[in-house]
């Protein structure tokens, strides 16, 4: 006998993931302490400090510097099951030297990885000089990185800081002051591919009214919007006191409403390039909010399994 099937589809809030509805409002706050990593700063002293498996990781490999790893929840990790990896945070420094690298083309060196630092909570003035910042390795004339009782040496402030170093490579001064960047990709998550653009607000610590950044956005299909100057006076920014700005996405020029964005770099810029200081303005990534996007085999699901059949006899 012929059976007929009538369907009904399934809301997709309830296709959840970690007790969250995909396409719900994820934030991530990059504190020590909301990232389930302790209540002390890491990587504040003069060397390295120990890998958290599987979480927190300074490669040993030349070239390569530290990865954050972000589940779902909020809690740093590399993914479960029920509390899927979302995003990686990688960082670079010293990206004003563009020539002058020892050995031949393309050899690999420790000068532009960049070692992250990560703030704890701090209980007296919510958000005021938490999240993440940037460390430099320092390095010998090879552009290798130094090492003390068999553990890297670290050098720098320990917020991104904009540029002020000479462009050619050159090992010294060791705390040589530079450009240092912050990636965020979600890409590198095969179970969420991105976040959508519009919704996305970045909040900054010890980003004061003047400071400046560079912001490279990465869509999904291979688009690129790049802001090379922006500011508090440019509209995007909210102050939310003791020099905490938020950065809202949905306020800047060029991104669509239905724009996904696959990752993202915050560079610090010297906000003065005709009297740069020696330890320029800096800036600490303290968080992230914004809706996540399914991957493509998520949506699948919830257009095939997702949808109900209720069987009716002919």
């Amino acid at each position: 006998m012929l059976r007929a099937f009538t369907f009904f589809a399934v809301p997709a809030a309830i296709l959840t993931v970690s007790g969250s509805a995909l396409g719900a409002v994820s934030t991530v706050k990059f504190t020590a302490d909301a990232l389930g990593l302790g209540s002390s700063n890491i990587n504040e002293g003069s060397t390295a400090e120990a890998n958290i498996a599987g979480k927190l990781i300074t490669s040993s490999t030349t070239g390569m510097g530290s990865s954050l790893y972000v589940q779902r929840s909020g809690l740093a990790g590399s993914g479960t099951a029920s509390d899927p990896l979302m995003l990686r945070v990688t960082c670079r420094t010293r990206l004003d030297a563009v020539s002058g690298f020892p050995g031949s083309n393309g050899t690999p060196n420790d000068y532009q990885a960049g070692v992250l630092y990560v703030a704890k909570e701090n209980s007296s003035t919510v958000g005021k000089d938490e999240g993440l910042g940037v460390r430099a390795f320092e390095t010998d004339t090879s552009g290798i990185r130094k090492t003390s009782g068999g553990v890297a040496k670290i050098t720098g402030n320990k917020e991104m800081s904009g540029g002020t170093g000479s462009t050619v490579f050159d090992p010294t001064p060791s705390d040589e002051p530079g450009d240092e960047e912050i990636l965020v990709e979600f890409n590198g998550a095969s179970s969420t591919p991105g976040m959508l653009g519009d919704s996305m607000t970045v909040t900054l610590s010890k980003f004061k009214s003047g400071n400046l950044l560079e912001l490279t956005i990465n869509l999904q299909g291979g688009g690129v919007l790049q802001f090379a100057s922006l500011g508090t006076s440019s509209g995007a920014f909210t102050s939310l006191g003791s020099d905490v700005q938020r950065l809202a996405f949905s306020s800047l020029a060029g991104l669509s409403s239905s724009a996904i964005v696959s990752s993202f770099a915050i560079r610090a810029i010297e906000d003065n390039a005709s009297h740069p200081s020696v330890h320029a303005e800096g800036l600490l990534l303290q968080g992230i909010s914004g809706t996540l996007v399914p991957a493509p085999g998520a949506i699948a699901l919830l257009g095939v399994a997702g949808i109900v059949a209720r069987r009716r006899r002919r």
